[in-house]
């Protein structure tokens, strides 16, 4: 959660962020299931230390898109022999059980 922290904190000195159209963005996925799930893990624990931290500021929870990514979880479990969709089942749940984890540490409410 560092990239995002920064953002935070670079706007409430009053900068703002424009558009770079021709900008492209590379993001190397780890091959094994169990690295993405601890990867997961430690991205969703950011999410509640961040929303501690900058709830005041306007930092906000999205709960219907919380309520979603569950419900996902659940709704794709007869699909999980597909390859593509197992991956992204267990990115996912990684993140939503470290924004469990992290709620739990930084007492606050952030699934």
């Amino acid at each position: 959660g560092e990239d995002i922290d920064l953002c935070w904190r670079v706007q409430l000195e009053g900068y703002r962020f424009s558009l770079a159209p021709d900008a492209v963005v590379a993001k190397r996925e780890p091959p094994a299931l169990g690295t993405l799930f601890r990867r997961g893990i430690a991205y969703g624990r950011c999410g509640p230390a961040l929303y501690r931290r900058y709830r005041h500021r306007g930092a906000h929870r999205d709960l219907a898109g919380s309520a979603k990514s569950w419900a996902w979880l659940i709704v794709v479990l007869p699909r999980l022999g597909r390859r593509d969709v197992r991956r992204n089942w267990v990115r996912v749940c990684g993140v939503r059980l470290g924004r469990l984890l992290g709620s739990a540490t930084e007492r606050v409410f952030f699934p």
